[in-house]
């Protein structure tokens, strides 16, 4: 094909396929207020992968048979007295979910079991907020199989703009590269009593 209509044709092929990638998210500026409080906050299955590791933790992911993540394996190789502060193994909610749950009685839940190898016995994990406080850890034995731990919490309302919070699990105080195993982490509003 002579240059004079092979880059016409490929300008015009390039537009189309951008219009088409960008057409269908016009609009779509994530989920309203009133959506994150029904459905709340979850990261499962693929999304585990959105999981951040602060120094001294580790995780890594078991998949099933077509490759989809069915569950995360946390430890940590350096004992907790050594490393900085930090929120663990950690799930970032965005500002658009700490808006709303913000001043709100919150039930924090993580699904998790002792790791096939090194098994960890207990599960910690909190609530972190930037500017407003933290839940404190929070401990559970952990069992041979899935189950929810869960505890429920009040984030503080914050000053400033764009607040972020976090669901942290430190994976082992010791450094001992004992496992936990992750299926998922929940936050949701708890429903008025009256």
């Amino acid at each position: 094909m002579r240059d004079l209509y092979f880059y016409p044709l490929a300008l015009i092929l390039v537009g189309a396929i951008l219009a088409v990638a960008i057409l269908p998210g016009r609009g779509q500026t994530g989920l309203s207020a009133a959506q994150i409080r029904q459905d709340g906050y979850t990261l499962s299955g693929d999304h585990l992968r959105k999981l951040t590791q602060a120094p001294g933790t580790v995780a890594t992911f078991s998949q099933n048979q077509p490759g989809a993540f069915t569950f995360a394996v946390l430890s940590t190789n350096l004992p907790r007295g050594i490393v900085e502060p930090s929120a663990g193994v950690f799930a970032t909610l965005g500002t658009h979910y700490a808006d709303v749950f913000t001043g709100e009685q919150i039930k924090v839940t993580v699904r998790a079991r002792r790791g096939r190898t090194h098994p960890l016995q207990t599960l910690q994990f909190a609530y972190f907020t930037v500017v407003a406080g933290n839940s404190g850890w929070r401990d559970f034995e952990l069992s041979d199989t899935f189950a929810d731990y869960s505890f429920i919490y009040s984030p503080a309302p914050h000053d400033g703009p764009n607040p972020v919070h976090y669901v942290g699990i430190w994976p082992g105080d010791g450094g001992k590269n004992e496992t936990v195993e992750i299926q998922n982490i929940r936050v949701e509003i708890l429903a008025d009593a009256g």
